[in-house]
């Protein structure tokens, strides 16, 4: 329902924008151009955005996560005598999904700016999920 009445709005304000531009009157005309401005400046900051993030990306933003993940991990595994048979399977699957999101991380590090920024999210997404799901598993002991 949403997504068609965004389908809908948009056009229909582009279109009142474009006949604004060029057909309304002066206080129209200088309302439309004030949007394209600021759209314009909405896009750029935009891209600004995404290439500060691919730059991080890069210079190893998600590496003092990992390895705080890690010493996590280490002491858990120090004190895991006070673990349940179930508690230490979960560690082990957690320590699993880091490697593999830590893999996932180097190869995003390849892609283009475009791509890169596309998966940056789904990354950032599954690291909160792991650190989420670690101070669950942590909190039980």
């Amino acid at each position: 329902m949403i997504k068609l009445l965004i389908k809908i709005a948009i056009p229909i304000i582009i279109g009142i924008l474009i006949y604004n531009y060029f057909f309304g009157t002066v206080k129209e005309k200088e309302t439309s151009v004030e949007v394209y401005t600021k759209v314009k400046d909405l896009s750029l900051s935009l891209v600004d955005v995404m290439r500060s993030e691919k730059e991080k990306f890069d210079e190893g933003k998600y590496d003092k996560a990992m390895d705080k993940l890690n010493d996590v991990y280490n002491a858990a595994r120090n004190h895991d005598e006070d673990m349940t048979v179930s508690e230490k399977k979960e560690l082990k699957k957690l320590e699993s999904e880091k490697e593999e999101l830590k893999k996932d991380i180097k190869e995003t590090s390849k892609l283009d700016q475009k791509k890169a920024d596309e998966k940056s999210k789904s990354l950032n997404d599954r690291l909160y999920d792991l650190v989420k799901r670690t101070e669950n598993l942590l909190g039980k002991e």
